[in-house]
């Protein structure tokens, strides 16, 4: 065997081995972006931290996918790299220096950024320099030529280029997460679940982690919050409804920097039956929803909770045609989200055959039942790092309470003809010097919610409430309606008569 045949042989011994680690590369990138995508349960706890991060995605593609099209390029590089040395090397130059440059951004964005290193993007990270380097060994002298192989400037600019280009878009991209993360028992696989994929909602348990989208669940605050912490709840429970007025006050005092997403917990059929009731009126209305919620949560005689009565306040509020359109817009995925919503509460259930709720979840922690208002700060304190915010004299002020003051205790609209719907507007005005809040407004038949003031009304101030009536067309004579409006006044529970003549 002549210095060439040897020559060939060895270059063709180490593109197999860079073959081989480009290979693995690929399959393990690609496995990594099905991971942060939620396609693919996790071998192990550890990069789902990272993955869930806006560091892990470019434009929300997952960067695994990326990496996976780079390898897979060189993979196919080195295939070609002998027949064409020329070509494959300043090709290979400049894809091999990116692969190592993006490997030292992401690792450094890992330490600095996240505070940890995921292992498996080392791993990866590892293969492709290696298999990079090695493929540019295997092209220094194939067939005896001696080939040029130190890195033009050309391929210097570009290798630099592109990865400021990705820092650039990723620093650009929001700081909100693509969903949010419960963890529950994060060293236990939970044996029942692995994933429950609807439409772009994925609940996926990797090794007891929940992903969840807050757009899919209502939300005590705003979905744009800058940290969520999640609370299974159950209408029909006393507990529960304890829990959702300290929720509620909690949120209130954190503002921006929290909300509250609240899971339909279920203890029986029937609580089962007026979550997925309450969800679909969510899809159509999220402001009829919010007025029923808490029209639901403040009724005294929880006994009087069912189902059948529930679906009649919907019908008085939305028509069913609507309900049926926004479900089939939104992919009709309550069976789904309920599902989501059970598994969590069984994994955070001790007892899932007798489940006490509510369930307070602040990433890995759990308080089951109500507890008092500042032991939940104090777990957001510590699983989330804020402050805890003033909450011993929450309700305790010496300003005077907000009452509504209303112009008039009728509305009248005179002659109208059957079958008219009228829109209304209820002028509400505070009287006290605490702010006042709308919190929603009770009415009965052939009438209709179109508005409500969605900031507090403060002193001497005043905003409209919009209904919309609709006249009877089978009846003559006189008619009227009564709108109950409850708040935060008092007294509350003041009402507003509209009348008119048909």
């Amino acid at each position: 065997m002549n210095k060439i045949e040897q020559q060939n042989m060895k270059s063709r011994s180490l593109l197999a081995v860079a073959r081989l680690f480009l290979g693995v590369a690929t399959i393990v990138a690609i496995y990594l972006g099905a991971m942060a995508s939620g396609l693919l349960p996790a071998l192990s706890p550890a990069p789902a931290e990272f993955l869930s991060t806006r560091w892990a995605h470019v434009f929300n593609v997952p960067v695994g996918y990326l990496g996976a099209a780079l390898y897979g390029t060189l993979f196919l590089l080195s295939g070609t790299a002998l027949s064409r040395p020329c070509k494959a090397l300043a090709l290979a130059q400049i894809l091999a220096l990116v692969t190592a440059m993006v490997a030292i951004y992401f690792t450094v964005v890992q330490h600095f950024f996240t505070g940890g290193l995921c292992g498996g993007c080392g791993i990866v990270h590892g293969l492709a320099v290696g298999g990079s380097a090695i493929l540019l060994a295997a092209t220094l002298t194939p067939g005896g030529r001696t080939i040029d192989y130190s890195p033009s400037p050309e391929s210097i600019c570009a290798a630099l280029g592109i990865v400021t280009a990705l820092s650039i878009v990723q620093s650009l991209q929001s700081d909100k997460p693509l969903a949010v993360t419960v963890e529950l028992n994060p060293d236990k696989v939970l044996p029942d679940v692995t994933r429950v994929d609807f439409g772009t909602a994925k609940l996926v348990s990797l090794y007891g982690r929940f992903t969840i989208n807050p757009e899919h669940y209502p939300v005590i605050g705003s979905t744009d919050a800058d940290n969520f912490i999640v609370a299974v709840m159950d209408y029909l429970s006393e507990d529960c409804r304890a829990a959702h007025r300290q929720l509620v006050d909690l949120q209130r005092a954190y503002g921006k920097q929290l909300a509250v997403i609240e899971l339909p917990g279920t203890s029986s059929p029937e609580s089962g039956l007026i979550h997925r009731s309450m969800l679909e009126l969510r899809e159509a209305s999220k402001q009829e929803f919010v007025a029923l919620s808490e029209l639901i949560y403040n009724t005294e005689n929880v006994g009087e909770l069912t189902n059948a009565r529930i679906i009649q306040e919907i019908q008085k509020r939305i028509p069913a045609s609507s309900i049926r359109a926004a479900l089939e817009s939104s992919g009709n995925d309550i069976a789904q989200r309920l599902a989501v919503a059970r598994e969590v509460q069984n994994a955070a259930s001790n007892d899932s055959a007798a489940p006490k709720l509510p369930h307070i979840i602040v990433r890995s922690q759990v308080v089951t039942g109500v507890s008092d208002i500042q032991e939940y700060a104090q777990m957001i304190q510590r699983n989330l790092n804020l402050a805890i915010p003033d909450l011993t004299n929450r309700n305790a002020t010496d300003l005077k309470p907000p009452t509504v003051k209303l112009e008039t205790p009728e509305i009248k609209i005179g002659q109208v003809s059957p079958g008219m719907e009228i829109p209304i507007s209820i002028p509400v005005s505070n009287g006290g010097q605490s702010p006042l809040e709308v919190r929603w407004v009770q009415f009965g038949k052939d009438c209709q919610l179109v508005a409500v003031p969605k900031t507090p009304i403060h002193e001497g101030q005043s905003a409209d409430i919009q209904v919309l009536v609709k006249v009877p067309s089978d009846k003559q004579g006189p008619f009227q309606r009564t709108f109950t409006i409850h708040s935060n006044a008092t007294p509350e529970g003041n009402k507003v008569r509209v009348s008119g003549s048909i």
